[in-house]
């Protein structure tokens, strides 16, 4: 009869959690390896090995192997083996020397983490450790960049050493249960019998826990180990949930784990962590694992807040293999704005726009809240001069601009419904917007107006402005060009969603310097407006 033993890693996969950073607090940390041990949880992973770390009695991280005696307050009997982790991607080749012998340590077990490129090294670590004393977890990251030969060879390599376990580690959660079975395959035939099959899973597609079950069911003739932390805690998407499988063991599989303490630390310690730092599924981590790339692309790309997920999916597509799991900020920029110079001859546009607007007073309704708080103003100003009214990104229901200018394509998506609907302007767009629909277009190319400078590169209303200088604009009144606060609603017209302003300060001051160098409209200011 096989063996399912769960592995909990909430003190040391749980501390990766963004904020977190491994520091739980003494009496949490303590909280939590009690009640796991009093829970009948078969291994706890109490931490990481880090020589490049400096010793707190409040994190999970040390330097020393002594130090975890430090750390937890461990009882003489306890139900537990207790496992720390060493990820050599990490820690410096002089790790092994701050790892005293079995003997001198509280630990069972080290866990050793290694990247493809590195598997000789960890051979040779994992060697050192094993006459040391200690059982070793063999822990291929990225198991998936592996092939099914590469596979089976680096098993092999392992297996030689007689591990405790070894573990197929899904790092960015995303195998599937076919990839799952056809993976744990190749590691239950090229490995010894007596050596456990290990699980370690993230949540990315929501199938950490479903996987978990599946393999489960599917492993009839070796020891099983599945790796969860308490409540899916762990950085990003998170893990399989420790009260789920354990709950689920003891329904389908007899075994007598209390799911209550689990259930305790969830409502003492775990809830507050999550309530302040957040973990589990999203839709930067889905689209990460969908495309095979890391999340770092993806929340770049989001926090551009000017792409849509199309946008994002077709730039995202155009990382090339060597470049997936590692964030390259010059490589995405570099793509970012290949993607956004979608050039058009717009000759016959800016000829168009200056033969309807020469000679005639010009107004920019740009979308701050000065629009709605000085309305009787800006109606009093069109109701004598008579402009040509251009609104910015917005489509105001108490003006009735001439013309509507996007330049955002996650606002655009927001506008041309209700836009087609009133059919009371003509549309100007920039070239990196793409639609499906069919209302007509005035487009000028983004890749001649967007601007040189960080975070405000595609400012709409100096990219507005950019356009009417082109068109021989001398002169504009313009109102709702408030500037930015922080913590406080910069726009009107709903917009206020899809743009929270960091740094709104550095952001007033980038444009104030731009249009003291660069602009040579010159500009009325209807409302009041930190950019005079």
């Amino acid at each position: 009869m096989k063996s399912i033993r769960v592995l909990d890693c909430t003190l040391r996969d749980g501390g990766l959690v963004d904020g977190v950073n491994c520091w739980f607090g003494r009496g949490v940390l303590n909280s939590i390896y009690q009640r796991l041990d009093a829970a009948r949880i078969d291994i706890i992973e109490v931490g990481f090995l880090d020589d490049k770390k400096t010793f707190s009695i409040d994190k999970t991280e040390v330097p020393h192997s002594r130090d975890f005696e430090k750390l937890i307050k461990f009882k003489e009997k306890r139900n537990a083996m207790v496992v720390g982790m060493c990820m050599l991607p990490v820690v410096s080749e002089k790790m092994i020397d701050n790892i005293e012998d079995k003997s001198k340590c509280i630990l069972d077990a080290i866990r050793v983490v290694f990247q493809k490129h590195q598997i000789d090294y960890a051979y040779d670590f994992c060697k050192k450790l094993i006459a040391k004393g200690y059982k070793i977890f063999i822990q291929p990251a990225m198991i998936n960049k592996y092939s099914p030969e590469e596979a089976a060879a680096m098993v092999k390599k392992f297996n030689s050493l007689k591990p405790y376990a070894i573990s197929m580690v899904d790092t960015y959660g995303l195998m599937h249960r076919k990839d799952l079975f056809d993976m744990y395959d190749v590691f239950a035939k090229n490995s010894s019998p007596q050596v456990a099959i290990g699980y370690h899973s993230h949540n990315n597609f929501q199938l950490a826990y479903a996987n978990a079950i599946e393999l489960m069911q599917y492993c009839k003739d070796r020891d099983l180990i599945i790796d969860t932390s308490v409540y899916g805690m762990g950085k990003r998407s998170g893990n399989a949930h420790t009260e789920l499988v354990a709950a689920f063991l003891n329904r389908n599989y007899g075994t007598n784990y209390d799911v209550g303490q689990i259930l305790e630390i969830i409502d003492l310690e775990i809830l507050a962590l999550h309530e302040k730092y957040r973990w589990g599924y999203s839709l930067v981590d889905f689209i990460a694992a969908s495309h095979d790339r890391y999340y770092g692309y993806v929340e770049y790309l989001l926090k551009k807040k000017v792409l849509s997920m199309n946008a994002i999916h077709e730039i995202i597509l155009k990382i090339p293999e060597e470049k997936k799991t590692a964030f390259d900020k010059e490589l995405i920029e570099k793509l970012f704005f290949e993607y956004q110079n979608n050039i058009v001859n717009d000759t016959e546009a800016y000829a168009g726009l200056a033969a309807k607007i020469k000679d005639k007073n010009i107004l920019i309704l740009a979308p701050g809240p000065s629009l709605v708080k000085q309305e009787k103003k800006i109606q009093d100003y069109i109701a004598k001069n008579k402009p040509v009214v251009f609104a910015i990104n917005l489509v105001p229901e108490t003006y009735k601009p001439n013309y509507v200018f996007v330049s955002n394509s996650r606002r655009y998506n927001q506008l041309i419904y209700d836009l087609l609907e009133r059919n009371s302007a003509k549309l100007i767009v920039t070239s990196n917007i793409t639609s499906a629909d069919k209302a007509p277009k005035i487009v000028f190319n983004f890749a001649k107006l967007r601007i040189d400078v960080e975070d405000i590169s595609d400012n709409a209303a100096l990219l507005l402005m950019e356009i009417l200088e082109t068109a021989g604009v001398e002169k504009v009144a313009i109102a709702g060009f408030d500037g930015f606060e922080e913590g406080k609603d910069n726009y009107s017209g709903g917009y206020n969603a899809l743009c929270e302003i960091n740094n709104a300060q550095g952001h007033n001051e980038k444009i104030i310097k731009y249009l003291k160098n660069n602009n040579k409209l010159k500009l009325d200011f209807l409302t009041e407006s930190k950019y005079k």
